[in-house]
């Protein structure tokens, strides 16, 4: 149940169309093994974003943060430090 309200939601009520909108520097950040079209469509996402970053993180997966701290947190901080 809980599965397929999620669906709903995301089907309902998309939120692509706000992307364009976003006037704040974004980070789309995400292991490269996540799906077979993630880099794609977070690409994507990022490009949409008037000032999207996009950071790839190599060989993880969809929790890069839990699946290699290491490398995940680096890149965060540096978006975040950045001027």
């Amino acid at each position: 149940m809980v599965r397929s309200i999620y669906q709903q939601v995301l089907y309902l009520d998309p939120v692509d169309y706000d992307w364009p909108k976003i006037k704040m520097r974004t980070l789309v950040i995400g292991g490269d093994k996540d799906t077979a079209d993630f880099p794609e469509r977070a690409k994507h996402i990022a490009e949409t974003i008037p000032h999207g970053e996009l950071v790839l993180l190599p060989n993880l997966g969809h929790v890069p943060h839990l699946e290699a701290p290491d490398v995940f947190y680096p890149a965060l901080l540096k978006f975040l430090t950045a001027p």
